[in-house]
């Protein structure tokens, strides 16, 4: 289902007022292939320029383990139909520094599209620009609640809106704070830790929910607990692999 073109003082009433009707007449089903797709433009008739995708670009890699907090876990791993645009063969073997600094290298959209993902299997799919002038957000997952649905437009228009206003010098500063490890030898809970050395008031900027830095503590304690879990079940194993079979020999009376 799509809607037709909507604006900052219409989207809400539309997408409240069909969800509704659709919940109250219909039984509403979901699996983990169904998702809220919004596109996100600048104006009926423009497109985004190079400078302003790559702020936006910036923004959707800087945060993207913070916002993963915000999606049930089928809509934030190992799903193919949004794959993280971290995982594009550009971007392999990068530190947050390194993404942000070959973001802004880019001289051409395509010379962009190539960096950031030119397929639209991505979370964030940045080729609609070309056809629709759009950015596709598409990591939500689909469901019947209207409130639900505006809350998450209103965090990407914000979201967006702070990208656009973000100095080059800020998105070395916030980088740099997320840490010189490249994303790839991180695992997300530790990463998600790094987000922790950003203020409140860049989380707040960005319009993302700040009872997440609470949670962000709580899912690396889980983490850890796993990890441990997992080395004393393999130490286990190997001892019981390695040790001799005694046999209880009977003892005549």
């Amino acid at each position: 289902m799509c809607t037709p073109i909507l604006n900052q003082t219409t989207y809400e009433q539309v997408v409240k007022t069909v969800l509704s009707h659709l919940a109250e007449d219909l039984t509403l089903l979901f699996n983990e292939s169904t998702g809220l797709h919004v596109h996100v433009g600048c104006g009926q008739g423009n497109s985004w320029t190079l400078d302003e995708l790559k702020s936006i670009a910036k923004a959707v890699f800087l945060f993207e383990d913070a916002i993963d907090l915000m999606h049930a876990a089928h809509r934030t791993e190992e799903n193919w139909m949004i794959s993280s645009n971290r995982w594009n063969p550009a971007m392999q073997g990068s530190t947050t520094e390194g993404v942000i600094e070959v973001i802004e290298a880019s001289l051409t959209e395509a010379d962009f599209l190539n960096v950031v993902g030119n397929r639209k299997w991505f979370k964030y799919n940045f080729m609609t620009n070309a056809m629709y002038g759009t950015i596709e957000f598409r990591q939500s997952e689909a469901h019947g609640d209207p409130q639900k649905a505006v809350e998450w437009i209103k965090f990407i228009s914000l979201f967006v809106s702070a990208a656009l206003g973000a100095a080059k010098w800020e998105w070395k500063l916030w980088a740099g704070a997320l840490g010189k490890e490249a994303i790839h030898t991180n695992p997300k809970p530790k990463r998600q830790l790094a987000y922790l050395s950003l203020p409140d008031a860049v989380w707040r900027r960005f319009g993302i929910p700040s009872h997440l830095r609470q949670l962000i503590p709580e899912l690396y304690e889980e983490h850890q607990d796993r990890l441990h879990k997992a080395k004393m079940f393999q130490v286990f194993q190997e001892a019981a692999a390695s040790a001799q079979s005694f046999i209880r020999k009977s003892t005549g009376g």
